[in-house]
């Protein structure tokens, strides 16, 4: 019987493929299969992953038409996954040698229909150990949705943690028992909103402390910034969660989405406000501001912290000078 389905969603992965793959294919665990979908690829991922598995019948590719997104890919892989549990592995990423056997070990031991590890930190350009996200007594034994939700509000001072990125290995027959999917419109906190979708639907989640997972940290991520349109694909998934909870649910459940949902909210206005301003549609990014109160002084923090480090944004068209 396969233990563990590994899925590797692919796009344009040519550089990093082949040691995600490597990772898979060599855990300690052998009743796997490692299931690679290529969602459209432009360059040779298709090629360097057939040539990584060549020889061993546990590898399968699938190839997408047509580039869906991570969400898509994934549920592609899960829906011809044939093990027992479902772990998600990003190509440029990788499991230390033990990670599954421990893992599914743990799940087994305490019925746990989600467990996860926390996540090493590896510098994507250098190869370099970081250290790991959470580090010791920096996450519970056990993760319900509040404080699930409360683990992933963004902190200034780590912004490169939050419990959205932890990468649950999942019973797929509880995936199948509750028809939960990964959402196919988001192509940010997709992870996020999946995982709470599980444990909304009582999912119980476990975790062992071992950095088990290798997360690669690419230098321009760490300034990245969202776009809009992701950012409100965050705020709609975190309402329509809130929409769904029952009239009973457990207020602490509750107030942690509705901090969730407001943060999201914040985070969207602010980066619609930018993108408004930057291609000089100011009535739409007073919009984005003036959408309410707590928006606004949001809004209006963030333009007074730009103005004190930076200067205004410069709009296209305008002279030297005149802001950035």
């Amino acid at each position: 019987m396969i233990a563990a389905s590994v899925i590797v969603a692919a796009h344009d992965a040519e550089s990093s493929i082949g040691a995600a793959i490597a990772s898979a294919l060599g855990q300690s665990l052998r009743e796997i299969e490692v299931i690679v979908v290529d969602d459209a690829s432009r360059d040779r991922t298709r090629e360097v992953a057939r040539a990584r598995g060549e020889g061993d019948p546990r590898l399968r590719i699938i190839d997408l038409p047509q580039n869906g997104g991570p969400a898509r890919a994934r549920n592609a892989g899960i829906a011809a996954a044939r093990g027992r549990f479902v772990a998600i592995l990003d190509a440029d990423d990788a499991f230390e040698p033990t990670r599954l056997e421990t893992l599914i070990a743990h799940a087994e031991q305490t019925g746990a229909d989600m467990v996860c590890d926390d996540l090493l930190l590896v510098d994507g350009d250098t190869g370099e150990n970081l250290g790991p996200m959470f580090g010791p007594g920096g996450l519970p034994p056990t993760l319900d949705a509040a404080a699930f939700a409360l683990a992933d509000l963004p902190d200034p001072r780590a912004p490169r943690r939050g419990a959205g990125f932890l990468k649950p290995v999942v019973s797929r027959a509880f995936l199948e028992r509750h028809g939960l999917a990964y959402p196919e419109t988001m192509r940010f906190a997709e992870d996020y909103t999946f995982a709470l979708a599980c444990l909304l639907a009582g999912a119980r989640w476990r975790i062992v402390s071992a950095p088990l997972y290798r997360y690669a940290v690419h230098s321009q991520s760490l300034t990245a910034r969202h776009r809009a349109v992701d950012l409100e694909a965050l705020r709609d998934a975190d309402a329509a969660a809130l929409a769904r909870l029952p009239a009973d649910c457990d207020p602490g459940t509750r107030e942690a989405l509705v901090l969730h949902h407001a943060g999201a909210r914040r985070r969207a206005a602010w980066a619609r406000f930018v993108e408004d301003y930057k291609a000089g549609s100011l009535g739409g990014a007073v919009r984005a501001a003036c959408a309410d109160a707590d928006t606004l002084r949001h809004v209006a923090g963030q333009c007074l912290a730009h103005l004190r480090e930076r200067g205004m944004p410069r709009r296209p068209g305008a002279p030297a000078g005149a802001g950035r």
